[in-house]
């Protein structure tokens, strides 16, 4: 369940692929990995589910997935290190508002400790990242808006009358 708006519900619902087909196109580009990691932000009230269907995808295609969690900027060196520790062969990042705000910092690290990395919109792209399946951020939010307009437009009108 989503503890913020409408506009949150369309952006984590609205999109137009899950996290499994991410951790699948992952596979499909870096075939020889065998061991992958996800980066959810343990915060997120979608983390736990997000963990769970990139384990069961990680599952079928015989791989072996270790989730990290990152909640601050601070977390990303301790991330990066674990990822080099476990010789991961891809990474994919959680869908999360704040790793969208760091889209960029994301992208210059994944480059950095050559970490073939998917993400859910191609700003990460954009920013210098390896590859998105998604929409654009900007179009998401486009969605969202034309979502609540749609809302407000069929409740009736409660203000008195003259």
């Amino acid at each position: 369940m989503l503890d913020g708006g409408l506009s949150e519900f369309v952006l984590a619902k609205g999109t137009c692929c899950s996290q499994r087909t991410r951790l699948e196109l992952l596979h499909e580009v870096v075939p020889t990995a065998t061991i992958v990691a996800a980066l959810v932000n343990p915060t997120n009230p979608n983390a736990e589910t997000e963990s769970r269907e990139l384990q069961a995808a990680a599952r079928t295609l015989g791989l072996q997935l270790h989730v990290l969690h990152a909640s601050a900027e601070g977390d990303f060196d301790m991330v990066f290190a674990t990822l080099l520790k476990l010789r991961v062969g891809g990474l994919v990042i959680g869908a999360d508002a704040f790793f969208n705000n760091q889209s960029g910092q994301l992208a210059a690290l994944t480059l950095r400790h050559a970490v073939p990395t998917i993400y859910q919109y191609r700003e990460f792209v954009a920013a210098g990242g390896l590859m998105s399946y998604g929409t654009r951020l900007a179009d998401a939010y486009h969605q969202a808006g034309i979502s609540v307009e749609a809302r407000v437009n069929v409740i009736p009108d409660k203000r008195p009358y003259a």
